[in-house]
């Protein structure tokens, strides 16, 4: 699938230089061509919630709240729910949607400020100022024995981000156990590990990343996967 196929709508970009712009697009095609080529999953139009059709957004939260019921119970919980308006939260943000025989098995969600995570940990607020023009990733989840999407999911996201948006970066909180896949798009953490009290005693840490280094690791990926089968 072409890179214009799978974003019908290429417009802001977020790089002032023209001859810069043409240079990264020509770079993260390949990234897009690597993923889809694969025919293991089929990929939505990246879309923000407002245009997703009340069908999709149906689909999303019942995919959702499956997966939650098992791994994360506490996102079910009135505690959270009183926090967060999810539905206010899907309609402004961007959503990459995973599916294989029709059915979705993954998704990921992009939140511009006011971020997800600042509502449920309010102490987050000041560590998290200086990427108030950043993507925040959340709502990361997939289905069980899917080999390589969360990989893709990341990828998509992160190319999405660069090619369609006037966003300068990705940020996004995940447990300490979570950080290598994080990493490997290039996102490093941002400051000390900390909880959030109704998520049992999990240990959490704010992972970010600029433009610039979406696009190094994606390109270093392209390299180092380019004779073998994604993972």
């Amino acid at each position: 699938m072409r890179l214009v196929e799978l974003y019908p709508s290429l417009g802001l970009l977020a790089f002032s230089s023209t001859r810069f712009r043409s240079a990264i697009r020509i770079l993260l095609q390949p990234v897009v061509a690597f993923i889809q080529n694969q025919n293991e999953y089929q990929f939505d139009a990246i879309r923000i919630g407002s245009q997703l059709s009340n069908a999709t957004i149906r689909e999303l939260e019942d995919f959702r709240r499956g997966i939650y019921e098992k791994k994360s119970p506490y996102l079910l919980t009135e505690t959270h729910l009183s926090r967060i308006d999810e539905a206010e939260v899907d309609s402004r943000s961007y959503h990459v949607i995973a599916r294989k025989s029709g059915e979705i098995v993954g998704c990921l969600r992009l939140t511009p400020a006011p971020f997800e995570c600042q509502f449920a940990q309010e102490s987050l607020a000041e560590r998290l100022k200086k990427s108030r023009n950043y993507l925040e990733i959340n709502r990361f989840v997939t289905t069980n024995r899917m080999p390589g999407l969360s990989r893709k999911l990341l990828f998509l996201a992160g190319t999405f981000l660069i090619l369609e948006t006037p966003f300068q970066g990705l940020i996004g909180i995940c447990k300490t156990g979570n950080q290598n896949r994080f990493a490997s798009f290039g996102l490093e953490p941002l400051g000390e590990v900390f909880h959030i009290p109704y998520r049992n005693r999990d240990e959490y840490v704010v992972m970010s990343a600029p433009n610039r280094r979406l696009v190094a690791h994606a390109f270093k990926y392209l390299i180092l996967n380019r004779s073998k089968s994604p993972v």
